[in-house]
């Protein structure tokens, strides 16, 4: 599937949560500046920003949705 990130956007939260592989690929279509945050990092940054948690959360949860709409087009 192909999704269009903006500005603000993040990916690549899955990896860094529960250590496994990432499970999807990114391609820039212009320039771009991007934060790259190791997992130690990404643990520090959860504990220190508010509101981070659920931000991260509430994505996942978006993501997950769409899947789950796009399995039941199919169907």
């Amino acid at each position: 599937a192909i999704a269009r990130l903006e500005a603000g956007d993040f990916f690549g939260e899955m990896s860094l949560i529960d250590g496994k592989p990432r499970s999807a690929s990114v391609i820039a279509e212009s320039p771009m500046t991007l934060l790259v945050v190791d997992s130690r990092s990404f643990r520090s940054l959860l504990d220190a920003v508010p509101g981070l948690r659920k931000k991260i959360s509430v994505g996942l949860c978006e993501r997950l949705r769409k899947a789950d709409a796009g399995l039941a087009t199919r169907n």
